[in-house]
């Protein structure tokens, strides 16, 4: 089953229940939010992601994003997590059961609507963890249906590489033209 590997149990999946989501950009833990579970269905995994909620983060300097570090430039073990505050938006995410995509509908602090965030990701699912391999680029469209890609250009510049999942993100990645 592409996307998915393991299955989460009845128990794990019921409304209310709180999972983690392990976000693994290049192989390498970046941030763990809790998610609440809305709903599950055979087509997949409803979650709701709430701005203000106990995270943790990579703590690296300010102004470095995980991606903007080679992975043969990150320590063996990854860096330490510090706690933080959930700082996005609101999000109520659909994980496909078998799809390398996950669609969130974004709601500001004072849930106004404010647009879809698709994103590109290999799901690996064990116990109340939820592990999202990102796979860059992303897709993100405006409450107006504007969208536009986001990474694509440090995605083109990681295909290939050991420490993403190639193969997908080969699959997946925007044509551009020429």
């Amino acid at each position: 089953m592409p996307g998915t590997a393991g299955t989460l149990s009845p128990m794990e999946t019921r409304a209310g229940r709180t999972l983690r989501r392990n976000l693994h950009p290049g192989g390498r833990l970046s941030t763990v939010v809790p998610v609440r579970v809305v709903g599950h269905a055979r087509n997949g995994l409803l979650l709701r992601m709430s701005a203000g909620s106990p995270a943790w983060c990579v703590d690296l300097p300010d102004g470095v994003h995980l991606r903007d570090i080679p992975p043969e430039g990150r320590p063996e073990g990854g860096y330490p997590l510090r706690a933080v505050r959930w700082y996005r938006d609101n999000a109520l995410i659909h994980q496909p059961r078998d799809g390398l995509h996950a669609v969130g509908w974004l709601f500001t602090q004072d849930l106004r609507f404010d647009g879809w965030y698709v994103d590109l990701e290999r799901r690996i699912r064990r116990g109340d963890h939820i592990d999202v391999i990102d796979l860059e680029p992303d897709l993100v469209v405006a409450p107006d249906r504007t969208w536009r890609w986001k990474d694509e250009e440090s995605s083109a510049a990681r295909t290939g590489h050991p420490a993403y999942w190639s193969e997908e993100a080969e699959a997946i990645r925007p044509r551009t033209r020429a």
